[in-house]
């Protein structure tokens, strides 16, 4: 190490030495003494320091806490990331030297190195680190794209190039890896090939602007004016959004509205910021936690994340009020269905419940009460759930087919057709009561009738799916 730095380090441990009032006066024995307690809140508190910004009193604790446990990586690891702050790249080097030699299998460690080596004009041995990193660790994506960009930035484009394919093949929905891609094969004026590249990251996210400005320029290139101005005008919303964002956030920081955190919230869902989103609206929640905008929204975001638990976490925050509000009822049933397709009937039915004890009306919450059940074969419960359902709304077609189904299991032929009529009814065009009703009238071999329902349940379905086995159906009738 250079004298200079062996200074800097020095009077870096001298000023931790005053600040603590720690007395020089102490052994040499007692100071070797290892206290991992010590050892963890100093660092604790270098972290904090790193946070903070404030990098040599970062050092000074974790060079002390490097004197209580000599092999501590951690430490050495952060240390080096506040060299890399400040500038000092051999320092960090040197650190994560030593870190790699206490824990060879630290792929992070080897990126660091990396970064530290390629500043200090270093490129063959930061290559060296970044695939010491890929053998500990193949597939991890931020050392991938890191050896890409070295070879970018070293003139090797068919091996960057060669990289980014391999990754694309590894992480074929991320984002950047496709712009990193087709940022490669635009340097490679291999425009068709970019072009792609970016259309597969529009499709993965079509909320990044970047993707937009650089399909943009490069449909420009190629002639493709209106592709280019499609692109231009989503480029052009996006930032709009954008600026809108940080409008929003900047009243927000003066106002604390929840009228305000909401717009916020929004924005940042249109902007595909999900994370962000989801903290706006637990800012608004927490200013107003009866706000059903808010609640339902929530609840819907993190349901398309799979975030099930989280959503019904949300729901349940919601305070029931004399209204008796419908949004925050759906949204329960929402976060049923979500339990009950992944089997967790426990809480699919406590969620179905909530919907009631929020709209003890709601319909399609006794609905799905009785499926609940239905799918655990208690069937006495589920009939009550679907009558009631009926009770609160007779037309709900759904609850009619359902109760004839449960009539049909326990072999009730004429309380079954009498309920899938019923369903029709309520609805003509609905398949799956034409063809139950058809499947009962042959049961019961009255054939021309089985013929009629099957004919009509041929007519209204969408799908291929069953289309043959009932043609197959009909023709055996037919024939008998």
């Amino acid at each position: 190490m250079q004298a200079s730095s062996i200074g800097v380090i020095a009077h870096i441990a001298l000023g931790f030495l005053l600040v603590f009032g720690w007395s020089c006066s102490q052994d040499e024995e007692e100071q070797g003494e290892a206290d991992p307690q010590l050892a963890e809140r100093l660092l604790q508190e270098a972290d904090g320091h790193m946070g903070k910004g404030r990098y040599d009193q970062a050092l000074a604790a974790y060079l002390e806490v490097i004197r209580l446990d000599s092999t501590h990586v951690p430490a050495r690891h952060n240390m080096a990331i506040a060299y890399l702050e400040q500038g000092q790249h051999q320092e960090a080097a040197d650190v994560l030297e030593e870190a790699l030699r206490l824990s060879p299998e630290s792929s992070s460690s080897y990126r660091l190195l990396a970064s530290a080596r390629t500043e200090l004009g270093q490129p063959e041995r930061a290559e060296e680190a970044l695939l010491r990193a890929l053998y500990v660790v193949p597939d991890d994506l931020r050392t991938r794209l890191a050896l890409a960009q070295l070879y970018s930035d070293q003139g090797r484009a068919d091996r960057a190039l060669e990289v980014m394919e391999e990754t694309s093949r590894l992480a074929p929905r991320h984002v950047e890896v496709w712009r990193r891609l087709a940022g490669l094969h635009t340097e490679a004026k291999r425009h068709s090939q970019a072009v792609a590249a970016l259309e597969t990251a529009a499709s993965l996210d079509s909320t990044d602007a970047k993707v937009y400005r650089e399909l943009a320029t490069i449909y420009f290139e190629l002639g493709q004016s209106d592709d280019a101005s499609q692109a231009l005008e989503r480029y052009g919303s996006l930032m709009d959004l954008a600026r809108r964002a940080e409008t929003l956030e900047r009243e927000l920081t003066r106002s604390g509205d929840a009228a305000t955190a909401l717009e916020l919230a929004r924005a940042r869902v249109q902007m595909g910021r999900q994370d962000e989103a989801l903290a706006a609206y637990e800012a608004v929640l927490g200013r107003e936690p009866d706000n059903v905008d808010a609640t339902v929204e929530a609840v819907q975001l993190s349901l398309q994340r799979g975030q099930v638990d989280e959503a019904a976490r949300l729901a349940d925050r919601f305070s029931v009020n004399e209204r008796g509000e419908r949004r925050i009822a759906a949204a329960q049933v929402m976060i049923g269905y979500a339990f009950a397709e992944q089997k967790r009937w426990a809480p699919a039915e406590r969620a179905f419940r909530q919907a009631l004890v929020v709209d003890a009306g709601y319909a399609k919450a006794h609905h799905a009460l009785g499926n609940a059940y239905a799918s655990q074969d208690m069937l006495d419960e589920a009939s009550m759930s679907y009558k009631a359902a009926l009770a609160a709304d007779p037309d709900l077609r759904d609850a009619h087919y359902a109760l004839g189904i449960i009539y049909a299991r326990r072999e009730a032929p004429d309380d079954a057709v009498e309920q899938f009529q019923a369903a029709l009814a309520c609805d003509s065009t609905y398949a799956r009561a034409h063809f139950a009703l058809g499947n009962m009238h042959e049961q019961r071999d009255e054939a021309q009738a089985a013929l009629e329902a099957y004919a009509a349940f041929l007519r209204h379905w969408q799908g291929d799916a069953m289309r043959e086995m009932v043609r197959q159906r009909m023709l055996k009738l037919q024939v008998e």
